[in-house]
């Protein structure tokens, strides 16, 4: 694997890491999901400005350093046990 896409891939596991822990510091997982949307519907639309300013911005994904935000929003989510709404550990990624 090329170093360049090894650090990108430990980049994203730390990232998971940290959703855990923010999870487990505040104890709300799903506000930390909202915000994770709500930085992800602002930040997509500064790339659309200044990249494709008449048209939605090509795939960006490669560039991107941390996990897709749906995945670390899924996640985040996994982690309140039904049945007492205490944080618990996450599933594993479905990639890396």
């Amino acid at each position: 694997m090329r170093p360049d896409l090894l650090q990108f891939a430990i980049s994203r596991s730390r990232e998971y890491d940290a959703d855990l822990g923010g999870a487990l510091l505040t104890g709300d997982p799903e506000g930390l999901a909202g915000a994770l949307e709500e930085l992800e519907r602002a930040d997509s639309r500064i790339w659309e400005r200044m990249m494709a300013p008449n048209r939605r911005a090509p795939g960006l994904m490669l560039l991107r350093s941390h996990p897709p935000t749906a995945d670390r929003t899924r996640r985040l989510r996994q982690l309140v046990a039904s049945h007492n709404g205490v944080p618990a550990a996450p599933a594993a990624p479905s990639h890396a």
